[in-house]
């Protein structure tokens, strides 16, 4: 994640109070709840709680 020039991995972004666990997807049916050990799933979608203006998440390149 980054946040202006500082970038963090997912746990230092928590750790900082960046944004905050659990993340979701929704099922179709139900929301499920992913820790930051989790995998995120292509093509599924997801949404967390962001805690301060200006974060962007990165993904690196396949």
């Amino acid at each position: 994640m980054t946040r202006g020039a500082e970038t963090k991995n997912l746990d230092g972004a928590i750790g900082t109070g960046w944004v905050k666990e659990p993340f979701y997807r929704w099922t179709g049916t139900r929301y499920d709840s992913l820790s930051s050990e989790g995998t995120f799933q292509p093509l599924a979608g997801y949404w967390m709680r962001v805690l301060v203006e200006g974060c962007a998440i990165v993904f690196p390149q396949p």
